[in-house]
């Protein structure tokens, strides 16, 4: 079982969700948990098993950067879920939309936020949503750790709470459109079209109205929403 609390100033109903595994993995991590302990069953430094050293291979599965998921939640129903780093001295917030690019020491899969409408337009990226609290089941988000890099499950599939800009969203059954669009502030959408700043394969799922004072609005994605490209 995975929880994933989220606070009532960021959802009205503040509820929490109860995430299971439908893959048959053993052992994998809470999709609300937050790690410091690197993917891989080597040395810390490297995230290999190496011939050459005492280290043992780790007792329990443990995933890789890039693994993706399935999992069910009561409420939301099915999700897809990715395993993303979170670079040293980097806080994410519940409910961020992020993409994930390549770093020295995280290989091809380290957390971005998101940039603001005008430098995000049609870049194409995929993107994905944090759902893990550093303090499990806060509804706090990824907290900044100045010494470790930070690994954690991000959703890119299913319905999902997202962070929006401070307005109000109609439900879904009325709204003019359901689409979402990158807004001018990083890491949150917002629902005004914008030439290039469309996500594509996501739309609004909220069946009733958010206000503006709600960070979050749910928002249903298709296994991997992405950018507008050129």
């Amino acid at each position: 079982m995975a929880k994933v609390s989220f606070l009532a100033a960021q959802v009205p109903a503040a509820p929490t969700y109860n995430w299971s595994f439908i893959d048959t993995t053993i052992g994998a991590l809470d999709i609300g948990f937050v790690s410091t302990d690197a993917p891989g069953p080597g040395p810390a430094s490297t995230g290999l098993q190496n011939v050459a050293t005492s280290v043992l291979p780790r007792p329990v599965f443990q995933p890789q950067l890039g693994q993706r998921i399935r999992a069910w939640e009561p409420m939301l129903g099915f999700g897809e879920f990715i395993y993303l780093a979170v670079p040293t001295s980097t806080a994410v917030p519940l409910g961020t939309v992020c993409t994930w690019a390549s770093s020295s020491s995280t290989s091809d899969y380290s957390y971005v936020i998101l940039p603001v409408k005008g430098t995000a337009q049609k870049s194409g990226v995929p993107l994905a949503v944090c759902v893990a609290s550093t303090t499990y089941n806060s509804g706090n988000g990824i907290t900044s750790n100045t010494t470790s890099v930070q690994y954690a499950w991000f959703q890119t599939g299913g319905k999902a709470q997202v962070l929006k800009t401070a307005v109000q969203v109609a439900p879904v059954a009325t709204a003019a459109s359901a689409g979402v669009y990158v807004s001018g502030t990083a890491g949150r959408l917002y629902t005004t079209s914008s030439a290039g700043g469309q996500v594509l394969g996501a739309r609004l799922a909220n069946s009733a109205t958010v206000t503006s004072t709600s960070s979050c609005v749910l928002v249903y994605l298709n296994g991997q929403p992405t950018l507008e490209g050129a």
